[in-house]
């Protein structure tokens, strides 16, 4: 769900009118906890299950007017939490997995944080779409948080490509028992979308599981 599992595979799951008011709260929020606490939420919707790994979504409403969805997704993995680390930091790696991505840059990093461009690979004819995203590896005793924010002013826009403009996600790792990890993916984006739900969503769904099941089928060979 960036970045990874990240970041497209849902970009167009969501649509979204909404107020200026509104916006800033998406475009100042560090988490997506700090958009969710300011939001009325609706109950977690389960759209696909495969192979442990668990897509589901729920409605968000921010003020007034301002509605969208937010996609989470779940599974277990038996490996090391620096392996899942490098499958989402280093482009090379995480191109590997992400069935969305058609190309990833780093623009800047340090040890606890990096800034990603990522192209997503859309079919033709719906337009081109990029993201700049800040992500920040937050490390507590039981579990490691990565929060990733949209940066979209941090580079020029491209030429007849969309850059996604209000964007959060966050991974969350727990470890278990055996080297297992528990491992939640949700993100957020405002953006508006003129194809209906029905066609996109189990073509983005489908896409998610496919990476998902990449990503699980590397980390299990890597650990």
């Amino acid at each position: 769900m960036t970045k990874a599992i990240y970041i497209f595979l849902w970009i167009m799951t969501c649509f979204a009118y909404h107020s200026t008011a509104q916006v800033h709260i998406m475009d100042t929020a560090s988490t997506i906890t700090n958009v969710t606490m300011h939001a009325q939420t609706g109950s977690w919707e389960t759209v696909k299950q495969n192979k442990g790994i668990t897509i589901k979504y729920r409605s968000i409403k921010l003020g007034k007017s301002t509605k969208t969805r937010e996609l989470s997704t779940h599974f277990t993995v038996e490996a090391h939490p620096d392996s899942i680390l490098a499958y989402l930091r280093i482009p090379e790696k995480q191109m590997q997995w992400d069935k969305g991505v058609k190309a990833v840059r780093i623009l800047e990093q340090d040890s606890i944080s990096w800034i990603t461009h990522t192209m997503y690979n859309i079919p033709f004819p719906i337009s081109q779409q990029d993201v700049v995203v800040k992500n920040i590896v937050v490390k507590t005793e039981n579990k490691f948080i990565i929060n990733i924010t949209s940066t979209p002013h941090f580079i020029p826009l491209i030429e007849d490509v969309d850059r996604v403009k209000h964007y959060i996600a966050q991974w969350v790792i727990f470890p278990l028992e055996n080297n297992q990890l528990d491992v939640t993916f949700s993100a957020i984006t405002l953006s508006k979308s003129y194809i209906p739900k029905f066609i996109k969503d189990p073509l983005i769904q489908n896409n998610l599981l496919k990476s998902v099941k990449a990503f699980k089928l590397i980390l299990t060979q890597n650990k």
